[in-house]
């Protein structure tokens, strides 16, 4: 008792109430009770929480979708709990969602109930500092930026090349591979694989920018560190070979966090992005809003399924890069 009374103080500052007039069992933190859902309904006056509810009945998963409030998968989530179970009713209606906390709904409702005019314009710095000049590198101005017309975005694998062209209206444009090795496992000749590098590059058409996502690595043994290096070098010399023959900007993002706009990023891993692609072609994504035309998806199902999550990947940083970057700046 003594010493649960001395560690109340501790408790105190994490937020956790403790009644030491029960048994250990009946410790309980305040700030995820159960109640903590009613509360938000009460929180907020009766033209409050119509705007609030009215957000979110009525809104799309793009327009739900807020950097660092309301992620896409969420945004995703309540899109889908709508459709399956009507609207919602009041605000703690959302927690029934999984993924979703009290929290993180007190946290958008706060947004939410700002002035439209204060709502766009905090969206929109905040989507331009988090994707725009902390996602991509190099930075590149608003000005540039407007210029852009068409993008390519590359996937880079230890044993081929695989890239997607989209131009402003998200239309693809073309999507191809080439191999650099039949195997990832042979040996890596730097020579050979700079002289492929440039034959393949000269196959690609021009565009206004190039896009590549960094790879992650984990280094589970030392078996392999070998591809890990040998890869960095790949991508070292693919990034040269295409600034010399295009002189045209190449930017990367960081790793894992196109995944993690699409929801991708699962205990900290990148999932399949395929199922994404496929609603699309049966015109049923709920972020993905490119244009495709028969020829590509008939080009897509006949690869085998490697080269279609590659093809899939190349296309989801191209329409992310068009809607976080260009679509931004604009």
């Amino acid at each position: 008792m003594e010493l649960l009374q001395r560690s109340s103080k501790l408790f105190g500052y994490l937020r956790i109430s403790i009644n030491t007039s029960y048994p250990l069992k009946h410790v309980r933190c305040r700030r995820y009770s159960i109640k903590r859902g009613e509360s938000l309904n009460s929180k907020y006056n009766e033209e409050q929480r119509q705007k609030i509810l009215q957000h979110l009945n009525q809104s799309t998963a793009d327009e739900l979708f807020v950097p660092r409030v309301m992620l896409m998968q969420r945004a995703v989530a309540i899109q889908q709990y709508r459709s399956t179970n009507g609207q919602f009713n009041s605000i703690s209606d959302v927690l029934n969602i999984s993924g979703i906390g009290p929290l993180v709904l007190e946290k958008f409702c706060d947004f939410i109930i700002k002035s439209p005019e204060t709502l766009a314009q905090e969206k929109n710095d905040i989507g331009i500092k988090k994707f725009r000049n902390s996602l991509f590198n190099p930075k590149l101005s608003s000005e540039d930026l407007k210029k852009i017309n068409n993008v390519i975005a590359i996937d880079l694998q230890l044993d081929r090349i695989t890239w997607a062209k989209m131009d402003r209206d998200l239309v693809l444009q073309d999507w191809s591979h080439a191999l650099i090795y039949h195997s990832g496992y042979q040996k890596f000749n730097h020579a050979a694989v700079l002289e492929k590098l440039q034959e393949i590059t000269q196959t690609m058409s021009d565009a206004d920018i190039f896009v590549m996502e960094n790879k992650l690595f984990r280094i589970t043994n030392l078996k392999v560190v070998p591809l890990a290096l040998n890869f960095r070098v790949l991508e070292a010399m693919l990034l040269t070979v295409l600034s010399m023959s295009f002189n045209r900007n190449v930017v990367t993002s960081k790793p894992n966090e196109i995944g993690n706009y699409y929801g991708l990023i699962i205990g900290g891993e990148r999932v399949s992005g395929i199922n994404l692609l496929k609603d699309l072609f049966q015109n049923r994504s709920e972020h993905l809003n490119c244009q495709i035309s028969n020829e590509f998806r008939t080009s897509y199902y006949k690869a085998e399924n490697v080269q279609q999550e590659y093809y899939t990947n190349c296309l989801l940083l191209a329409n992310a890069y068009h809607k976080l970057v260009l679509r931004e700046a604009e």
